[in-house]
């Protein structure tokens, strides 16, 4: 594991952590006409979002990327006929 991977991981461990929303979960407080514990757990969402698209794409294992040949003339065109 080279230190990007180990970056992305400990991000998502770290939003993990986060996603227990113990600071906001009594707080009325408005903020864009939604409530504040609503509006972080939006922008959470993003933000894991863009931590797993960075998983994909950085830490995803290339061994599993590997294209079989079609084992019989029936599996080549699929959906042509």
């Amino acid at each position: 594991m080279n230190r990007k991977h180990g970056l992305l991981y400990s991000a998502l461990a770290l939003l993990y952590v986060l996603h227990n929303d113990w600071w906001l979960w009594n707080d009325g407080r408005l903020l864009l006409g939604l409530p504040v514990g609503l509006v972080v757990h939006v922008a959470y969402m993003v933000v894991t979002a863009v931590v797993m698209v960075l998983l994909v794409r950085h830490a995803w294992p290339s061994h599993l990327e590997v294209d079989d040949p079609p084992s019989s003339p029936w599996q080549k065109g699929r959906g042509s006929r």
